[in-house]
């Protein structure tokens, strides 16, 4: 994967080109963007004043509802795009809109090997997620 190496670093650290990305990190590590992917505590830390944090609206009012205050928050980059990942209300995935694709019928990922860990896949039900009538 030129250009990109992912490592543990209190969380899954992607350096990717000349950004370094923390993925559900448990402390705070300087990079240039933290992603937290969804509320669930195991996920979610207190990052320091000023970081980058890259996570969804409804995971920062639910983490911030179980007293973690993600600070001010993105929930969009150029080079990055978040999907619903349906795992809870307000998880994500991360797509990278430019680069290495992930395999050939899936679509391109920041990086990879990030999409085993981050899941993307479709509801089993088209009904999955569709609110109690």
């Amino acid at each position: 994967m030129p250009g990109a190496s992912v490592s543990i670093n209190s969380g899954i650290q992607v350096d990717y080109g000349d950004r370094r990305y923390l993925l559900d990190p448990r402390d705070s590590v300087p990079s240039d963007y933290t992603f937290v992917s969804h509320a669930h505590i195991d996920h979610v830390h207190r990052p320091k004043r000023g970081a980058k944090v890259l996570a969804s609206r409804e995971t920062t009012d639910l983490a911030y509802a179980r007293g973690y205050d993600l600070g001010e928050t993105v929930d969009q980059l150029d080079s990055i795009d978040l999907l619903d990942s349906g795992h809870i209300l307000g998880s994500r995935a991360l797509r990278q809109s430019s680069g290495i694709p992930a395999s050939p019928t899936a679509p391109t990922m920041i990086p990879p090997a990030i999409a085993h860990v981050v899941s993307i896949s479709p509801p089993t039900s088209p009904h999955a997620h569709s609110a109690p009538a």
